[in-house]
């Protein structure tokens, strides 16, 4: 949060502003609540229709389009790395089989 906090904003991406305006109402107002209108108005999804929360979506679905949407606004800054540093990974399938030891593991 502090690295979004901290990312310059001087092309207005609307994403990083309502990412910004949502962490500093959660972490600094003494409300013990908040709204999140304005940034579910700054979403899009893949085709560039804006995002509409009382669609039901899948929580990966959305939570990568979020993140590809940040890492998109993040570009040309000091913080452009920061989303590939706290969430890229590999994803692993291991099978193990009943009747053996056997393990099956696929990257």
């Amino acid at each position: 949060r502090d690295s979004i906090l901290k990312a310059d904003n001087t092309n207005q991406n609307e994403v990083l502003h309502q990412s910004k305006f949502m962490i500093y109402a959660l972490l600094k107002v003494s409300h013990q609540s908040y709204t999140p209108y304005s940034f579910f108005n700054s979403l899009t999804d893949v085709t560039g229709e804006k995002f509409n929360p009382m669609e039901q979506k899948d929580a990966d679905e959305f939570f990568s389009r979020y993140l590809d949407l940040l890492e998109e606004a993040l570009k040309g800054t000091k913080e452009s790395k920061i989303i590939n540093n706290l969430f890229q990974g590999k994803f692993l399938n291991q099978m193990i089989f009943q009747d053996t030891s056997k393990k099956l593991r696929e990257e």
